[in-house]
């Protein structure tokens, strides 16, 4: 198993150089999707909560400006007028005053929502989750002296939804491409900082078979790696010179040892 993983994990250092650099700009991608999503989140439900109180209002407005006489039969001649206000994927129902709905005005399209009924006292907006759907839920009160009542806004949160499923893809399919582009530029990068280490190691191959006299090619970047290039060049001349001296002393010495052998035999050959 260990040797498994240990052949997953990348040995060359242009690989991991790239792994790493994807990584970090993926990462740094993400962050700034999350809370850009999450901000977009936030405004587009403000939004649609600020449009929907709009038509609540507007509602609950025409209905006061009625009057207090108003009667069942009034509502029932608004229908055109409610039907104006509100938006296409509004549902708008009337109460009375123990629940029962005596009005609803519904799109062509819209299903039917089954809404627990709550009396209020004053505007409501509620946003809630019904049928894995996201929902606003309006109402107020209708007060006169011949109806008593309440209007009520479902909106379901169709557009809100679609539009953040789409941006959801968009940046998943953006922060993949942008971990391939990163992980291609990282490696394109890497091989090109590196290709003075290879010139490097090419060199230190060279001098284990041809002797100390390679030097690595200086490469005038005024980086680390060409710091690391002077420095090598500089010790292989000491070593070549040391090995040089080395090699001197040993000839010297054996011609020294050479001479007092020849004077030896001579003396014991006459």
């Amino acid at each position: 198993m260990n040797t498994f993983i240990n052949r997953l994990k990348p040995s060359s250092l242009k690989v991991k150089w790239a792994f790493a650099a994807g990584s970090a700009i993926f990462l740094a991608f993400f962050l700034f999707s999350f809370f850009q999503y999450h901000a977009i989140n936030k405004w587009m439900l403000d939004e649609e909560e600020s449009n929907f109180g709009r038509v609540l209002d507007e509602i609950t407005v025409f209905f006061k400006q009625r009057g207090d006489d108003i009667q069942l039969q009034d509502i029932y001649d608004s229908r055109d007028l409610m039907k104006q206000i509100a938006e296409k994927d509004q549902t708008i129902r009337i109460l009375d005053h123990q629940g029962e709905q005596v009005l609803e005005i519904r799109g062509e399209n819209e299903s039917a929502f089954y809404v627990p009924f709550q009396p209020v006292n004053d505007k409501s907006v509620e946003l809630i989750e019904s049928e894995g759907k996201k929902m606003l839920i309006g109402r107020s009160p209708i007060k006169s002296t011949r109806f008593n009542g309440y209007v009520e806004i479902i909106q379901p949160l169709n557009r809100y939804a679609n539009i953040m499923k789409n941006l959801f893809w968009m940046m998943t399919i953006t922060g993949i491409l942008a971990l391939l582009i990163s992980a291609v530029i990282g490696y394109s990068m890497a091989k090109s900082f590196v290709r003075p280490l290879n010139k490097l190691s090419e060199t230190m191959r060279s001098i284990e078979r041809k002797g100390f006299h390679e030097r690595v090619e200086i490469v005038k970047a005024h980086d680390e790696i060409s710091d690391l290039s002077q420095i090598f060049n500089k010790m292989m001349s000491q070593i070549e010179k040391s090995f040089q001296q080395q090699q001197q002393f040993v000839e010297d010495a054996s011609h020294e040892l050479r001479t007092p052998s020849r004077y030896l035999k001579g003396i014991l050959h006459y």
